[in-house]
């Protein structure tokens, strides 16, 4: 049976989501708003792909990297 503390816990938890998932979608409304500024809906693009894609830049390669020529070509690992 779970504690009241257990209960707070998963109702903050839970408003917390609900009130990122309301952020998110403000954003993505603004990145499709025909009445702002072209440099405004992409200022609320890179946000909104911000906080929903991953980082390319903490992804790692695994496997080989083979230099041909001017080209990489990357390999998976065995």
């Amino acid at each position: 049976m779970a504690t009241q503390a257990t209960n707070r816990k998963a109702a903050a938890e839970a408003k917390r989501l609900h009130q990122a998932g309301l952020l998110l979608e403000r954003a993505l409304s603004k990145a499709f708003n025909d009445n702002l500024a072209e440099s405004e809906q992409i200022g609320w693009a890179k946000i909104y792909l911000s906080k929903t894609m991953p980082d390319l830049k903490a992804t790692e390669l695994s496997g080989g990297v083979e230099v041909s020529g001017q080209h990489f070509i990357f390999r998976k690992p065995d």
